[in-house]
C-alpha cells in the first residue's frame, strides 16, 4: 500500500460518518445507498488530489482518459463499499439482495 495512500487524513467528519451510519441502521441500507450519491458528488467536487489520484488510476486500468462518470463510479463503488462494510460488521447480512 503506497504510503502516500496511508498518511491521507480522513476527509469526512465523524459526525458525518456515524449520522450515515445511523441512518441507514434506522431508515434501512436503501436510504443509506441513496445519501452515497450526494457524498460522493461532494468528493469529486471538492478533493482535488483524491480524484486526480482516481483518474490517474482509472486511466491506467482502463487504458484510456476516463470520463466524469467513470471517474464518480469509482468513487461510488468505494464508498458502497464502506456502507457495505458497516451492514457486515453490525450483523446485518441479511439485507443484501
Amino acid at each position: 500500500m503506497s504510503h502516500r495512500w496511508l498518511a491521507q487524513r480522513e476527509r469526512g467528519t465523524l459526525f458525518a460518518l456515524r449520522l450515515i451510519a445511523w441512518i441507514t441502521s434506522r431508515v434501512g441500507y436503501g436510504a443509506g445507498r441513496v445519501l452515497l450519491h450526494p457524498i460522493c458528488a461532494y468528493f469529486i467536487v471538492f478533493s482535488r488530489k483524491a480524484r486526480r489520484a482516481s483518474r490517474g488510476y482509472l486511466e491506467r486500468v482502463l487504458g484510456r482518459k476516463p470520463a466524469w462518470h467513470d471517474v464518480y463510479r469509482h468513487y461510488h463503488t468505494f464508498a458502497a463499499t464502506i456502507l457495505d462494510r458497516v451492514l457486515l460488521l453490525s450483523g446485518r447480512i441479511d439485507e443484501f439482495a
